[in-house]
């Protein structure tokens, strides 16, 4: 019975899938399959990282009993994760790039961080699989055999794949293995990249980067989601362009990157919504709150009081300790009056 439900598993599924299901099914007999329900509720009391490929398993089992059940993934719960996955900058992708001793490797970083695909996927996708209308990679089978249809981020990564696919026609060693069914990643036989030579390639090109440790080709593809999330692309399409099946499975891998961009969102919309200063003496309207002096003009804003507090030098006396305001001058404040009504215009 395990051994027909394993050959049903392998055909269902992706050799590397099926890897780690197996591993997960192992552990499913050893809870009890007796009864998937209360199987459920058993997976569901472990560290929700270790959950969803045991639920995933299950759900496959039921239904290959034709048990018709529907079980829900965890959201994988950020104090469960062992450490947070690290994502890199465009500054540092730009600079493995311009660092890279090939232009083979440029292009594996540029088509990896450029649309998120795995590694798995980079390996598979061949010449027809280009689609230079769309600037996009399509038909290429993915994690648990869905067909994989990925659009790049940004043109500049496009074209440096396009650069790769020009020198691979001229090169003597490739320049026969550039037809349709040619696997776009090759070495000198036709046969496609290890997934071992690309691992290679991502860690000697990742040395120009002071102060990261550990630099894999799936960092390119957590750094692909934070860069989409970033600008604001709607998270149903990025979870379609890196080949997730639903909203639910991104918002699980991802949650630190969303709660991060959040913070960040609110902070910029926050400073953003903060009333600008502006001297009124020379128009200069990067001036913040915490300013004495203009540092424009030396137009003096607030005064420094023997209690040492600041306060605006408008007021006749401090307002933390009622010392007389040595600097206030009556004129000066109707000059003030003046210049802000000048500041105003300058402002319009």
């Amino acid at each position: 019975m395990d051994n027909e439900f394993l050959e049903y598993l392998k055909k269902e599924v992706s050799e590397s899938s099926y890897c780690v299901y197996r591993v997960a099914y192992k552990q499913l007999l050893e809870i009890g399959l007796e009864d998937p329900d209360e199987t459920y509720n058993e997976i569901r009391k472990m560290k929700t990282t270790r959950q969803n490929n045991l639920i995933k398993v299950l759900i496959r089992y039921t239904k290959w009993k034709n048990l018709n059940k529907n079980y829900k993934l965890t959201k994988v719960d950020i104090n469960d994760r062992k450490e947070r996955e690290e994502y890199l900058k465009i500054e540092d992708i730009l600079k493995m790039i311009r660092g890279a001793k090939t232009i083979r490797i440029k292009a594996e970083i540029a088509t990896m961080y450029g649309t998120g695909i795995r590694i798995g996927e980079l390996v598979r996708i061949k010449h027809n699989n280009i689609d230079p209308i769309n600037k996009r990679i399509s038909g290429v089978k993915g994690k648990g055999n869905k067909v994989v249809n990925s659009y790049f981020v940004d043109n500049y990564f496009y074209n440096i794949l396009n650069d790769y696919m020009m020198w691979k026609k001229n090169d003597k060693r490739l320049r026969n293995f550039c037809n349709q069914e040619d696997y776009l990643f090759c070495v000198t036989n036709g046969r496609k990249i290890t997934k071992g030579a690309i691992f290679k390639d991502i860690k000697t090109a990742s040395q120009v980067l002071e102060g990261k440790k550990s630099i894999s080709p799936h960092t390119l593809r957590h750094s692909f989601v934070y860069k989409a999330m970033e600008e604001g692309i709607p998270q149903d399409v990025i979870s379609k362009n890196i080949g997730h099946s639903s909203t639910f499975v991104t918002e699980t891998v991802y949650t630190h990157y969303t709660q991060d961009l959040q913070q960040k969102r609110f902070f910029n919309a926050k400073n953003k919504n903060k009333e600008k200063i502006l001297c009124p003496e020379c128009g200069y309207d990067e001036i913040e709150d915490s300013f004495l002096y203009c540092p424009q003009c030396q137009y003096q804003f607030k005064t420094k009081c023997s209690c040492n507090q600041t306060y605006k030098i408008i007021y006749r006396f401090c307002p933390f300790c009622k010392e007389p305001n040595v600097n206030f001058n009556l004129r000066q404040i109707s000059r003030i009056n003046i210049l802000k009504e000048k500041a105003e215009k300058i402002k319009i």
